[in-house]
């Protein structure tokens, strides 16, 4: 296959921060919602470089941006992938069209799938033996939908450090592919009923010698680490291993 790194990188990002809506009878939007700018740039340098398209950005009034682009042929590609890139329930917002008029049961296609979307890890990246692309798809991913949780707790008269990456998936089905490409690659994970879990010294130096996050990508939502890059907080996290 022509393009596996690009295609690769696309199909974590629609996976995870994207996808592929169909916006009118031959018209296909494929887009990525993000605040980071690296993770926009990486979509939009990606999709030029495999179907020669330009995308364009909408901001939204709390600061996110979708990067888009509409095309047919490029929905078509893709949807050849995986049936769907939706990994929210039918049931949430927005109502799969499908389920319009039926009172909020799933349709055909997702009954089998607990009321979501047929969504699939391409085959390439699931079942192939290439480890580059693999992790690859494990560092855009975890990019978008991951974090690294370094913080101190408290629970009575005791105090830790919790030190963990978590990868967030409400879709279980993707949330089951996603765990056997994880362990795939030799990571001993946690999995709950939305989220891998990933803990231990060894875990963490493994992920960060062999995956690590994108370059430059910023955290998000923690108050304390907010405009620190994730590969920071993760050096961070395992250099307090050593602290007494």
């Amino acid at each position: 296959m022509k393009n596996e790194k690009e295609l690769a990188t696309i199909s974590a990002l629609l996976l995870t921060d994207g996808g592929v809506s169909k916006i009118s009878k031959n018209q296909w939007e494929i887009f990525v919602t993000s605040k980071s700018n690296e993770i926009l740039k990486l979509f939009e340098k990606n999709i030029v470089k495999i179907f020669h398209k330009k995308t364009t950005r909408i901001i939204n009034k709390n600061g996110v941006i979708k990067s888009r682009v509409c095309d047919k042929k490029i929905g078509e590609i893709l949807l050849k992938l995986s049936p769907s890139f939706r990994t929210r329930s039918c049931s949430k917002f927005p109502i799969c069209p499908l389920m319009k008029g039926k009172q909020n049961k799933p349709c055909k296609k997702c009954e089998s799938q607990n009321g979501f979307p047929p969504v699939i890890i391409p085959d390439f990246i699931l079942l192939g033996k290439d480890k580059e692309i693999r992790n690859l798809v494990i560092r855009v991913a975890m990019s978008t939908d991951g974090c690294i949780e370094f913080h101190e707790n408290k629970l009575k008269n005791k105090q830790w450090f919790q030190r963990r990456l978590s990868f967030r998936c409400h879709n279980p089905n993707l949330l089951d592919q996603w765990s056997q490409l994880f362990r795939g690659l030799g990571f001993k994970i946690k999995k709950t009923e939305k989220e891998i879990r990933i803990t231990g010294k060894d875990q963490l130096i493994k992920f960060r010698n062999e995956i690590g996050f994108l370059k430059n990508v910023e955290v998000q939502r923690s108050k304390n680490w907010k405009g620190f890059t994730k590969n920071n907080v993760l050096d961070r996290a395992i250099e307090s291993f050593n602290m007494r």
